[in-house]
């Protein structure tokens, strides 16, 4: 089965959000030229960037299937490391996790037609709030 790949978008002369020229990283992950995996992004990126593209990325630039997929996987794995008696942090976990469940949720609104999809940084939004949920 070919991986799913997403066009880069250019708006104008630079891309749509800053950092996004970090997803031409795995660019050639199983995609053409112009194209990324958007799963490859949320895997085998840094957690900053992870956190960053979830916030800053346009309504489209992650499917709804990786990020469950994705959060499921995270999770697992949370949840193991977590039990396993050494030193980890929770704190950006917690960030990742939540920023993807608020950007899951944005989409599905977006996809309901229950808000416009017009305004620039609104799924960014969502996946804000989303991250801060979990550390309340």
């Amino acid at each position: 089965m070919p991986p799913l790949c997403c066009a880069i978008r250019e708006c104008g002369v630079v891309p749509c959000f800053v950092g996004a020229s970090m997803f031409m990283t795995f660019g050639g992950y199983g995609c053409s030229d112009g194209d990324y995996n958007d799963l490859a992004v949320l895997a085998f990126n840094p957690q900053g960037f992870k956190i960053q593209a979830l916030f800053a990325a346009p309504h489209g630039a992650f499917h709804v299937t990786s990020l469950l997929l994705y959060s499921a996987i995270y999770y697992f794995l949370a949840a193991i490391t977590y039990g396993a008696f050494i030193p980890s942090g929770l704190f950006t976990v917690s960030l990742i996790f939540g920023g993807c469940f608020g950007r899951i949720w944005a989409e599905v609104l977006l996809k309901m037609g229950l808000i416009d999809g017009s305004q620039p940084g609104l799924v960014g939004i969502y996946a804000l709030l989303g991250a801060g949920k979990p550390s309340c």
